[in-house]
Order: C-alpha cells, then structure tokens, then sequence
C-alpha cells in the first residue's frame, strides 16, 4: 500500500478530494508512492498514516469475533 495510488482512498476524507487526487497523480507521474510524497509535503504525521491505513479501521472488522483452532 505504500507506493499504490490505491491508498489515496482512505486518506480523501482526511485531506479532502481535490489535495489527495493532487498526490495520487503526482504519484503517478513521479513514480514515487502516495506516502512518500505525503510524507515529503508534511501532509500527514507518521501517527496519522498509521491510524488512517489502518486495515482494522479500514474494513471495520472486528478479530476479537473471531477465534482461531
């Protein structure tokens, strides 16, 4: 997920379409991934990348429903 344009998805409702659309195609263009250029632009903090890729938060799933044999 680092260096997909794929991870813009989760990071629009923090950074809003239009800025996250920006760095997905400059991503793009640039070979660099999402992350990196949002972390070069001081977009986001390491802590907030963290908590808004989050695949828990993101699928909303819920590993203590579940229990392994």
């Amino acid at each position: 997920m680092k260096t997909t344009v794929g991870s813009v998805t989760a990071l629009k409702p923090v950074l809003g379409y239009d800025k996250a659309t920006e760095q997905a195609n400059e991503a793009y263009k640039s070979g660099k991934g999402v992350l990196e250029i949002i972390r070069e632009k001081n977009l986001l903090t390491e802590q907030q990348i963290k908590d808004l890729l989050d695949p828990v938060k993101l699928t909303g799933l819920d590993k203590a429903k579940y229990t392994t044999k």
